[in-house]
Formats: structure tokens, C-alpha cells, sequence
């Protein structure tokens, strides 16, 4: 899908690709992330994949590294590993977790790339199926 807001990806960047996240379950670790960072308490429930995996999660936007799930969304073929954070009202933490799963990023076509820009939850840890199309823009 072509999208209009050509920054779509640097937000998806910015609310779950980041260099500056705890990288354990530590709650006084988060609790100062969060506390430097207010404007992401408005999200009930929050994912932060690895920044070291960032060409691994754009690649879930491409034939070799995500199957078509539904409409622009993809789901990759290989596992992640991620945090994922529950936030209260007042921007309370009520839980860390670390999860493994496969993830599903919607994936639209900026600046003829295609690139995530939304994180889906995968609740009923979905797995790619193997005969549906690789992902890319079509």
C-alpha cells in the first residue's frame, strides 16, 4: 500500500525501534525511560523490538523475510524477541514482559521502499503461512 505520510516508518521507528529502551524487564529501568519520555504514555500497551534488529524488522517487509498476512500487514518468518510494557493511567507501569513470537507490522510503500509503519499485536501467536505470498509492494 502507498502511504501519504512518508514519515509513517521514522514513527513506527520511534514508538517500538529504539536505541534508548531498557533492554531487560528491570521496572526501575523502565520506570526512567518512561519518565523521560511522557509523550509514550498515551499507548495502554507498548512493544520495543531490539534496535540491533532494525534490517531484521524491515526485512519482515519484504519477500525473503514476511508472508502476507491481510491486506498491508505482515507476518515475519522468523521469530523476535521484544518488550512488551502495560501502562496505566498517569503513565504507571503494571507490567514488563518479555515475549518471543513471530510479529506482524503493517508495511506500506515509502520513497518506492517498502517499510514498516505500524506494529500489530499477535496474540494467538500466529505463524506465517507458508503458501500465502512473500510480502512486498505490489
Amino acid at each position: 500500500m502507498t502511504t501519504r505520510n512518508n514519515n509513517a516508518y521514522n514513527i513506527f521507528l520511534a514508538k517500538h525501534v529504539r536505541n534508548d529502551t531498557p533492554i531487560n524487564e528491570d521496572m526501575a529501568a523502565w520506570k526512567r525511560f518512561f519518565s523521560h519520555n511522557q509523550n509514550l504514555c498515551n499507548r495502554p500497551t507498548q512493544s520495543f523490538l531490539r534496535y540491533n534488529d532494525k534490517s531484521l524488522i524491515n526485512n519482515v517487509c519484504t519477500s525473503n523475510g514476511g508472508k502476507i498476512y491481510e491486506r498491508n500487514l505482515c507476518i515475519s518468518n522468523r521469530t523476535f524477541s521484544f518488550i512488551t510494557v502495560r501502562i496505566k493511567q498517569g503513565c504507571e507501569i503494571s507490567s514488563i514482559t518479555r515475549e518471543t513470537n513471530h510479529i506482524i507490522l503493517a508495511c506500506d510503500k515509502i520513497d518506492n521502499v517498502c517499510r514498516p509503519v505500524h506494529f500489530e499485536g499477535n496474540q494467538n501467536n500466529l505463524k506465517p503461512n507458508p503458501k500465502a505470498p512473500g510480502c512486498q509492494y505490489h
